[in-house]
């Protein structure tokens, strides 16, 4: 994962392959993140990663409940409980706006 990380990061991508190699750059960095929280070897080190890599992620989409969810794992297997109980919150705010979104979708059908 690192790297196709590192590949894609410096690559100079023309303007029409961006928004490809964006997903594929999330992928990457969700995949090695899951890689990170199930790896119980120097937690320390790898839970540092899944931090880092997920923080890109979520600069990339700030939405995105699962780099939310795997950071607020590392955080709490660091006893960086504050920070976990932000990304927590922050995920679960966005999950509880699904139900809302749907309601209003449904109100505009016909």
């Amino acid at each position: 994962y690192r790297e196709g990380l590192n590949s894609l990061d410096f690559l100079q991508v023309p303007p029409e392959l961006r928004e490809e190699n964006n997903k594929i750059l999330m992928q990457l960095r969700l995949n090695l993140a899951a890689a990170g929280i199930n790896l119980n070897e120097d937690i320390e080190y790898y839970r540092k990663i899944v931090i880092e890599h997920c923080t890109k992620a979520i600069g990339q989409d700030p939405k995105n409940i699962t780099a939310l969810g795997r950071r607020a794992k590392a955080h709490i297997d660091l006893n960086n409980f504050d920070e976990a109980k932000a990304d927590l919150t922050q995920a679960i705010d966005l999950v509880n706006m699904i139900p809302v979104s749907y309601t209003h979708l449904r109100a505009h059908e016909t």
